[in-house]
């Protein structure tokens, strides 16, 4: 049953839900997708039509599949194959262009859609091509060059092209009725090179005669290409009558023909008055002829007044409506295609005809659009004109496309009826017509990411008010699409590109012209008369995208596509160049600068002869490919000769060069300049040549009449021209690194200007690095108002870089909030004499600053200067982090830094690119912040040990030590931070880590009493009760002071590690649980915490909180940032449940833990050095990309609780803890860009002389030392020095190896500039031996951690109370010990907490007789006997150590060594 029932829908859905069309239409589409893709790809991708999907008279297709196979669906045929082309370039990812214009998709996946995609276009009709494109591009054309042409167009959606074949047949016959003899035909009908301006009415005969084979093969070309346009849903816009006549009629008899002037020399048509006799027979005689071989149309196009013919004795209304009746009587609803163009159509014209008589084509919408003015209410269609003369540039409009299209819409939405391109020439500049024509269809923005629900199915790409206008979100669409590949570098350029050339401000015609095309002069503007050689957009702007370009050659190298725009691209970036290399040849010439002046212009002609070598490597971009297909054309007519070939050349050969004859030839010389290979060589480099040798020998020019025969006589050449054999992708990077490899030199001498005010202040800031501290002028005038400076990079001089014109010594500093990267990120780009940051923000300049400094040499961070020069790769790169929280944490409760040792380590951290310093600013051994609403909060629980309340936990027990920050310092703290990008988040630790304001305020706490006999009568106790109400009240003070100091957007609270056993003995809090009904008292914390949020939150504040796997409830982060600080599994934990986490895993990221097996710091975590940091990887520790994505960034932790027994409260340990493993934090979450081998590579060579240029002092690898045989030997890494002591003497540097029998006597250390490695000996004296010893102790045994632990060596042990002045602990060998070291340790093994505060060691050598020998330095103590021993004893000399308990750690007895 369910089988039928499955049959039964698919029938339903056949004949009633998508009734494709049958029969031709079928075939054709299915024909059209076998030429386009590949044969036989119509079995495979599904076409089709159905007239019911039509909406409101729109065309529209559907894309969506059926039988695991693509379909595409149009409401006719013309939507179907816009379907197609729109599958190809959205769903395949293949272009299909002018350089490729079929992809064979045979082996190729077709991937399916996960839902219909519908669009519907709102562009009635969509025109293409000028009359002009029939001359500068389609003039020798085959008809397998046409047909494929026809197809390109329907996969563009193209439904309304110009038409414009066959009409010297038609004209040929015409006049032959009219009864034109062979020979006065001849001379009317233009060559094909120029018939677009005969069609035009501007020139008649030049070009011709045609032979009569040409006419028959035109007639059968325009029936075959009419047939395919109309089979594939196209409405042909073909040539009407508006009263053209050969010149011969003026003074006929009864043929009222005007003589209409001339058109740059050539002398006009005659022009038929529409009121006179004849015009109507004449019109309809047209009209009959035209039939027979082109059939009817919708659609006429007629300009009767085209550029300046003269109107005189015209009634212009009279004639339009004439000219419009004579059409409407052969078609009754043909409609008039005017062109808006100049003057044309006038005002009077308009008016004379009816709604719906005609169509204006606004041909130059883009730069002139003429639309604005409503054309008298007629329909309208907007167009771009791109191109004029066919020449090669690249040029553009890209965001005046993007919104002139939909701005034309929503002023006309009733006339506007179409979109359209009416180029002069095409096969350049292809994006320009891709996006053009996907305008239409875009009446709604695609998702980024296709919509995964049914109802989306109805809406998208439906909204008539939507429209996608973002010029750079279409640009990486389409780099996907013409590429393959979203490769960042491809879109970047494209970025460049779109904002460069193809973002032209002014209304020029066409491409900034080569000048190197040009006929040879000085002070040259323009190559051809009507536009300009100026170049509109920073070409410093497109020479990075070049080289960006370069960077996809080896993943790209077999893609045609990018072949083609790599060549085009380096071409053009090269072309450039050479227009300021010219002006250079000229201010040398005019200043008499003759051996400046030849070496410039022999650059100038290498040039030349290098973009031609660019341009020979592909066909595309060669002269041969037009003059093959000139002489190739006439092989599709009869008995065609060698003559009739050579015609044919000489017509290409003209149209590109002198154009006309010598009179013409004055203004229209090189006004379809094309920069083709094989073309510079022979035409352009010999003229530029020729000039340079006169000039040089101060010989007479050549005039015009001069030129003119230079030029002509390469007309009549009939030659090919060498190609190069070279790689096309070889060649153009060689050539790009010819012209802009290379570095700009940098100099202390710089200029640093900033162009946004913002970022005024980081001109002192960089300048103090460039020329050092004491050559910095603090009152240095900014240079911001420099009006040479462009705002988009580049500097216009025409006395500039050769290859570019350049500012010369000028860094600049910007802001460009468009810039294509995410927040922080900056561009960096190094040209000729100018280095430019642009950062997406603020932010990204001072990354980009510190980018700068890290390629200078480690003087520059010891502010001395830039001493040298220092050479910079020219190119741009664009960076931003991948992260936006890279964070570190430093606890200044346990151990105090004052105001000037944390500005050092904020400076260090905006040089390593971290961003929050997180301030643990309260713990149980300190209050670090002024509350001055409770000034005793600092100024009494700032301080520990001695007569302050709070208890010393980690050393220093009997004097007061510590500090705090007034508000005053943090302020300027917090401003010190921000200018280096740096937020200080401030921690608050709740409700546990409190003994210090417990001290202050006892009261904050649960009310029980507390036992103090194990504490020497010390207090321990640091938990908030919960139930106590002035609580809340107390903290609602304290954190509306923290929010009213720190413009963090959060504050931390803590929330980790707390103590709940007194809340079970508080009745308050046993009456709270009661009350609430809770079970567990970890859900007096969840209350508490979210009191304490709720508090942040009223100060519109972010809480943020450590994550503890131990809390059962955790609704109150639910709001929270969380710090994951655990395990792993309890780091996924938070990111599983959707938490805002940074990741700062205590076995990673915590920097209290030890570097190496030698070094300070604890060890629980493992041990972690600068190579596990950046080794982080956590999809390697098995985090899910959905776990990652809750993942806002990284934190390393520095906890104090080892640092005072560390050179108390000094810098030297604070920088051995954190450097240089903040470092590689820093380059770890910006965004790794080295394997892990080379950043360490990259550390020990490149970044530990900035530290010790800085004075840091960082942490190096300890040395390895072995001792063998006799002899001691140790290495470090490369470039270290190894220094050794013996016996703790002088340290001298050790060089070979060193011979004793005692390598116990030998430290060695390893030093690096201002960096070290922890004092290490030989492996061999760390072995260690286990003689049986029995424990015992004047303090009680916890039986926890019993005495069994250690006398196994296996385990600290505890003893259950403080210590007090006399109390001992003995350790009884049961034999005599032989050995050279006895090490023992009260307290945790990586600090002094829990142990004996102050006392010393006595050692027995018979077991009943002690001997002082020592004293305990924080708890420990290590003792080496001269005979073996039977007993030690430590004895303590003070009572208390804030906690209550004593720990031993297990001993280390270390063994005499034997060789």
């Amino acid at each position: 049953m369910k089988r039928l029932s499955h049959i039964f829908l698919s029938i339903i859905f056949l004949f009633v839900l998508a009734p494709l069309c049958f029969g031709s239409e079928q075939s054709v589409l299915r024909s059209f997708i076998d030429r386009v893709c590949g044969e036989g790809m119509s079995g495979r991708i599904l076409i089709g039509t159905d007239s019911s999907i039509e909406s409101d008279g729109r065309d529209v297709f559907v894309i969506s599949s059926r039988d695991g196979k693509p379909e595409i669906v149009g409401s006719g045929v013309s939507a179907a194959t816009a379907g197609l082309g729109w599958y190809l370039n959205h769903y395949v990812h293949v272009n299909i262009s002018w350089n490729g214009l079929t992809a064979d998709l045979r082996d190729t996946v077709l991937p399916l859609p996960e839902i219909p995609e519908r669009r519907e276009c709102r562009a009635e009709w969509r025109y293409y091509l000028n009359y002009c494109t029939y001359s500068y591009s389609c003039a020798f054309w085959t008809e397998e060059r046409w047909m494929k042409e026809v197809d390109w167009m329907a996969l563009h959606g193209i439904n309304m092209p110009l038409m414009a074949l066959g009409t010297d047949v038609v004209w040929r016959n015409v006049l032959r009725d009219l009864g034109c003899d062979e020979t006065e035909i001849s001379s009317f009908i233009a060559g094909p090179g120029f018939q677009a301006w005969w069609m035009m009415g501007n020139i008649e005969g030049w070009g011709g005669p045609l032979p009569q084979g040409w006419y028959d093969r035109q007639e059968r070309l325009c029936r075959r290409v009419l047939a395919r346009m109309r089979s594939l849903g196209m409405e042909p816009v073909l040539p009407g009558y508006c009263g053209m006549l050969p010149r011969s009629f003026i003074g006929k008899p009864g043929y009222d023909a005007s003589d209409t002037g001339l058109w740059a020399a050539f002398p006009r048509p005659a022009f038929l008055q529409p009121s006179s006799d004849k015009f109507a027979s004449v019109a309809d005689l047209y009209y009959e002829e035209q039939a027979k071989i082109m059939g009817r149309s919708r659609f006429y196009s007629m300009d009767p007044f085209h550029e300046g013919g003269s109107v005189e004795g015209t009634d212009i209304p009279e004639a339009y409506r004439t000219i419009l009746a004579r059409l409407r009587r052969h078609n009754p609803d043909a409609v008039w295609v005017l062109q808006g163009w100049n003057e044309n159509p006038r005002r009077e014209a308009l008016e004379a005809l009816g709604q719906g008589d005609c169509i204006v084509l606004d041909l130059f919408s883009e730069a002139r659009p003429k639309w604005r003015d409503g054309y008298c209410g007629h329909d309208m269609i907007w167009c771009m004109l791109p191109n004029f003369g066919g020449r090669v540039g690249l040029h553009g409009r890209l965001s005046k496309l993007l919104n002139g299209w939909f701005d034309a819409v929503e002023a006309f939405p009733e006339t506007m009826v179409g979109i359209g391109a009416a180029p002069e020439g095409i096969e350049t500049n292809p994006v320009l017509y891709d996006l053009l024509f996907e305008l239409p269809w875009r009446t709604g923005q695609r998702p980024a990411t296709r919509p995964t629900s049914a109802e989306n199915v109805a809406t998208n790409g439906n909204s008539d008010c939507g429209r996608d206008r973002s010029c750079r979100e279409w640009l990486d669409g389409y780099v996907l699409a013409r590429y393959g590949t979203s490769d960042p570098s491809l879109i970047r350029a494209w970025h460049k590109i779109a904002a460069s050339a193809l973002d032209c401000p002014t209304d020029q015609e066409g491409t900034s012209e080569p000048i190197v095309c040009a006929r040879p002069g000085w002070g040259l503007k323009s190559v051809s008369k009507w536009s300009t050689a100026e170049i509109y957009y920073d070409v410093a702007e497109l020479r990075d995208a070049a080289g960006l370009f370069l960077d996809a050659k080896t993943q790209l190298s077999g893609n045609a596509n990018y072949r083609h725009d790599l060549i085009d691209l380096v071409r053009q970036t090269l072309t450039d160049s050479t227009l300021f290399l010219l002006r250079n040849v000229e201010t040398a010439y005019r200043s008499g600068n003759m051996t400046a002046f030849r070496s410039g212009y022999e650059s100038f002609l290498g040039m030349i002869k290098d973009i031609d070598a660019l341009l020979s490597t592909e066909p595309f971009f060669h002269v041969n490919g037009w003059i093959e297909s000139a002489r190739n054309v006439c092989d599709e007519r009869a008995a065609a000769t060698d003559a009739d070939r050579d015609w044919m050349e000489w017509n290409a050969r003209t149209l590109i060069t002198v154009w006309g004859d010598r009179l013409s030839a004055r203004r229209l010389h090189d006004y379809s300049n094309r920069e083709w290979g094989g073309m510079l060589s022979s035409f352009y480099l010999p003229r530029w040549k020729l000039f340079f040798d006169a000039v040089e020998r101060g010989d007479e020019l050549p005039d015009e009449d001069g030129w003119y025969e230079i030029e002509n006589e390469w007309t009549r050449r009939r030659e090919l021209y060498p190609v190069s054999s070279e790689d096309a992708l070889d060649c153009a990077a060689r050539l790009f690194e010819k012209y802009f490899g290379g570095s700009m030199t940098l100099t202390a001498s710089f200029d640093v200007t900033a162009i946004s005010e913002e970022v005024n202040d980081y001109v002192p800031y960089l300048k103090q690095y460039l020329a050092g501290a004491g050559n910095h002028s603090a009152d240095e005038r900014l240079l911001t108002g420099d009006p040479a400076i462009r705002k988009d990079g580049g500097v216009k001089s025409a006395a500039g870089n050769a290859c570019g014109g350049a500012a010369s010594g000028r860094v600049i500093l910007d802001i460009d909030g468009d810039l294509e990267c995410g927040p922080e990120g900056f561009e960096f780009a190094v040209r000729a004499g100018a280095l430019r940051i642009t950062g997406r923000d603020r932010a990204g300049v001072f990354y980009g600053i510190q980018h700068l400094l890290r390629q200078l040499p480690p003087s520059v961070y010891a502010r001395e200067g830039l001493s040298e020069p220092v050479k910079l790769p020219l190119g741009v790169s664009l960076d931003a982090p991948e992260n936006a929280y890279r964070g570190l944490m430093i606890d200044v409760a346990r151990a105090f830094v004052d105001a000037e040792g944390l500005k050092r380590q904020i400076d260090l951290m905006g040089m390593h690119n971290l961003n929050v310093l997180h301030l643990h600013l309260t713990d149980n051994e300190g209050w670090r912040i002024e509350i001055k609403s409770h000034p005793e909060l600092a100024e009494v629980g700032g301080f520990r040990g001695g007569d302050s309340p709070v208890g010393a936990q980690y050393g220093l027990w009997d004097r007061r030590c510590g500090g705090f920050y007034t508000q005053e310092q943090m302020r300027e703290i917090i401003d010190y931070a921000k200018f280096r990008n740096i937020t200080i988040i401030p921690e608050i630790d709740l409700p546990g880590h409190s003994q210090a304001i417990a001290r202050v305020f006892p009261e904050i706490l649960c009310d029980y009493a507390l036992d103090t006999s194990r504490t020497a009568g010390y207090d321990t106790r640091g938990v908030w009760c919960v139930s106590r109400e002035e609580n809340y009240r107390l903290l609602d003070d304290i954190i509306s002071e923290i929010a009213a100091l720190f413009p963090s957007e959060c504050i931390h609270i803590g929330g980790d590690e707390v103590g709940m056993k007194g809340w079970l003995s508080c009745p308050h809090c046993s009456a709270l649980m009661r009350e609430r009904g809770f079970t567990d008292p970890k859900q007096l914390e969840d209350l508490f915490m979210k009191r304490v949020t709720d508090l942040v939150k009223s100060k519109c504040k972010t809480p943020v909180a450590w994550w503890d796997k131990d809390v059962i409830t955790d609704t109150f982060t639910k709001e929270s940032l969380v710090c994951a600080w655990q395990d792993i599994p309890a780091c996924r934990n938070a990111m599983a449940k959707g938490y805002r986490t940074v990741f700062m895993s205590a076995w990673h990221l915590y920097f209290d833990m030890k570097q190496g097996p030698h070094d300070p710091g604890q060890d629980w975590g493992g041990l972690i050095d600068c190579r596990r940091v950046y080794d982080l990887d956590l999809g390697r520790l098995g985090v899910t990309d959905s776990e990652k994505y809750a993942v806002i960034g990284y934190e390393g932790a520095f906890w104090a609780e080892t640092h005072l027994q560390n050179n108390p409260e000094c810098p030297d340990y604070l920088d051995f803890m954190l450097w240089p493993r903040a470092a590689a934090l820093g380059a770890m979450a910006w965004g790794k860009k080295l394997s892990t081998d080379c950043f360490m590579e990259y550390m020990r060579t490149r970044h530990y002389p900035r530290l010790s240029a800085m004075g840091v002092a960082f942490r190096l690898p300890e040395p390895s030392v072995n001792w063998e045989n006799g002899l001691l030997t140790a290495s470090a890494e490369t470039g270290a020095t190894i220094l050794y002591r013996k016996d703790g003497g002088r340290a001298k540097v050790y060089d070979r190896p060193l011979k004793t029998a005692h390598p116990e006597r030998y430290s060695f250390v390893v030093r690096f500039g201002s960096g070290r490695s922890v004092p290490v000996k030989a492996r061999q004296c760390c072995d260690t031996i286990a003689p049986a010893f029995r424990l015992s102790s004047s303090l009680p045994e916890d039986g926890w951690k019993p005495f069994s632990g250690v006398e196994a060596y296996r385990d600290k042990a505890h003893f259950s109370s403080t210590p007090h002045d006399g109390d001992w602990i003995r350790i009884d060998f049961s034999n005599p010990v032989k050995c050279r070291e006895i090490a023992l340790k009260t307290g945790e093994a990586h600090f002094a907490s829990g142990g004996f505060p102050y006392g010393y060691t006595e050692v027995s050598y018979d077991g009943k007789h002690f001997h002082r020998v020592g004293e305990l330095i924080d708890g420990g103590v290590s003792i080496f006997p001269k005979r073996p021993v039977r007993a030690v004893r430590l004895v303590c000399t003070f009572t208390g150590n804030s906690r209550d308990l004593t720990i031993l750690q297990p001993i280390r007895v270390y063994p005499v060594l034997t060789e």
